[in-house]
Formats: structure tokens, C-alpha cells, sequence
């Protein structure tokens, strides 16, 4: 974090630029260093080293005292979770919508105003009744700009807030303008209508049943899938495979000409293939057998190997006929 504008700090102060604060930014900055940011960025270095020339670049003062003030009372037993300085509040601002300026600190000092214009006399009307402020004046209000990074509602310090799905779904519906929301929905159905082949799609709800929609593509690509015939499903390649007495390899590569053809396939066909190459596995075991060896000396030699064999030859040439494997 820069030491001068709260901004993010890339460079190291160095005992240059500790001379250079001491003498024009904060006389006591050697008494509160530790404790206050540790870098500057590169505009304001650049201004902190035209104070020393013939032409000095205007430096926006901060209340330093305040920020020092702030840091000392911190409780550090909660640096690791959230810090209430407005330092850390500043610097861990996140934007709620693109467009967003960042707000100012409670250590900037207010802008300068032009002064109004001079003020046309009217008639004064008698001044509003005094209200007393409401209840909830006293409860911790929400620091401006920082929001939950998991429901996007407002943080309030030391204050616990609902995080569960419907409040996320309400906190992100209000950070988004009407224009967003359409065009939102817009990109959301039209990945939905290209995935399922179809202009009519079901869109999930907070709650009950899904809504269908129906859409047509203006995108030629897409009209283009709308027209073309379904998937062929597995079963079809299955009776083809059975049919033609084609082995795994076979079929994998009948159906990678067919679809260079434009045939397509329902998903996950290869995956489909190898499991029912794996269901063979099922008529075989591997069991360790004892074997005589002859030896050169003619003496016999007893050795032991693993060997696979079929207990149920009948079910494996069933299997064999039926899958045409």
C-alpha cells in the first residue's frame, strides 16, 4: 500500500525517500514507521522527489494522525480475518459492478469545492420539526464499498450476515442494472439452446419447477445444428459392430470416419466402448500352477506360474457370438 495516496505500492521507501517524508509529509514519520505502509507508488514517488526541485508536484495531504491513531488501538488478534482500519478498508474495496469508483477514505481529506453562486433570496419557510433518530441510529452500519466475497452483500463489522445460495442470488440481482440482467439471460439461454439442439429450453428456478423457454438463434452456426438429425445413440454402433463381426478397434474407427462425415454420436461413445471391452474380463482367472521342468541332468524341476484360464468356456463363446467380439 503507498504511504501517500492509499494506492497500491510498488517500491520500497528507501532512507531517500524517509528523509524526503520526514522533511515535507509527516515530521514524526521515523517515530511511526513500523506501523504505517511500507511503500510508495510510482506517481507519488515521483512527486515526493519534485519537492526538492524548482518545480514541486502538489502532494493530496492525508490525516495521518488519524490513520496512527487507528493502527495503535487495532486489536491484532483479528489481522488475520478483518481489519476495521480504514486503511485496510480502503485498500480491500472491491467494485460492485464495473463502473464503480473507488470511495474515499476517511483519511482523505474532502475535495476542494468551487464556491456556489450567490444565493437569490427567497421567501424562508419556517424550519422542519426536530425528530429524535431512529432505533437502529446506534447499530454498526456497513463499511462503504467492502462486500462479502461469497454472497456479495454488505460487510458490517462484528456483525454476522446470511451467506446461503437465496441471498446470494438477491445480492447479485441488485448489483445488476436492468440493460445487465437482459443481457445476462440473454447469453445464458443462448449457450442452453446451442448444448441442447433444440430452440425450446428448461431454466432452473430459485424454487419449483423449471421454466421453459423458447428461442430461436439469430447465429447461423446454430440454426445450422438445429437442422441437422439427432445423435446416433450407442446402441446403433453396438448392432453394426455385432453385425459386420468388427473387433473394438474395429468400431472406434468406424466411428471416426463417420464422423468426419458429419454423423454424430451421443456422448461419451468411446468410454462406452472400452467398458464393454473390459466385460470380458469377467470369464477369466489367473491362478498359480505347478509345472515339472526337465531338467539337463534329467532330473524333473518343479516350477510355479501364473496361468489364465476360463471356467465357464460355454458363457464366454455366448458373449464372443452375441457382442461379435
Amino acid at each position: 500500500m503507498c504511504l501517500l495516496c492509499l494506492g497500491k505500492g510498488s517500491l520500497r521507501i528507501t532512507d531517500k525517500y524517509k528523509s524526503a517524508i520526514q522533511a515535507h509529509i509527516l515530521s514524526d514519520y521515523t517515530t511511526h514507521e513500523k506501523i504505517l505502509p511500507q511503500s510508495l507508488c510510482t506517481s507519488c514517488q515521483r512527486k515526493l522527489s519534485s519537492l526538492t526541485t524548482a518545480s514541486p508536484q502538489n502532494i493530496p495531504p492525508l490525516d495521518y494522525q488519524n490513520m496512527i491513531q487507528d493502527l495503535q488501538n487495532r486489536d491484532n488478534s483479528t489481522l488475520t480475518t478483518f481489519c476495521t482500519c480504514g486503511a485496510c478498508a480502503y485498500a480491500l474495496w472491491k467494485p460492485p459492478h464495473p463502473k464503480a469508483k473507488r470511495p474515499q477514505s476517511r483519511y482523505h481529506f474532502p475535495l476542494a469545492v468551487s464556491p456556489p453562486p450567490p444565493a437569490v433570496s427567497l421567501p424562508q419557510s419556517p424550519p422542519p420539526p426536530k425528530t429524535s433518530p431512529p432505533h437502529h441510529a446506534s447499530l454498526p452500519q456497513a463499511q462503504e464499498g467492502v462486500v462479502c466475497d461469497k454472497c456479495f452483500g454488505p460487510v458490517v463489522p462484528d456483525t454476522d450476515h446470511d451467506c446461503s445460495r437465496t441471498a446470494r442470488l438477491q445480492n447479485v440481482d441488485k448489483l445488476l442494472t436492468p440493460r445487465s440482467k437482459q443481457q445476462l439471460a440473454s447469453s445464458i439461454i443462448r449457450e442452453a439452446v446451442e448444448a441442447s439442439g433444440s430452440n425450446t429450453v428448461s431454466l432452473m428456478n430459485a424454487h419449483g419447477r423449471p421454466t421453459e423457454v423458447s428461442a430461436t438463434p439469430t447465429n447461423t452456426k446454430a440454426k445450422r445444428r438445429l437442422n441437422l438429425p439427432p445423435p446416433l445413440p450407442h446402441s446403433a454402433l453396438e448392432t453394426l459392430q455385432v453385425t459386420e463381426n468388427m473387433s473394438g478397434r474395429a468400431a472406434k474407427r468406424t466411428a471416426h470416419t463417420l464422423r468426419k462425415e458429419g454423423v454424430a454420436f451421443a456422448p461419451n461413445l468411446e468410454r462406452t466402448l472400452q467398458e464393454k471391452a473390459k466385460a470380458v474380463q469377467e470369464f477369466f482367472a489367473v491362478s498359480s500352477l505347478t509345472f515339472s521342468k526337465k531338467q539337463d541332468s534329467g532330473e524333473a524341476e518343479k516350477v510355479t506360474k501364473d496361468v489364465i484360464h476360463t471356467n465357464n468356456l460355454k458363457s464366454l463363446f455366448d458373449f464372443i457370438k452375441n457382442t461379435g467380439g
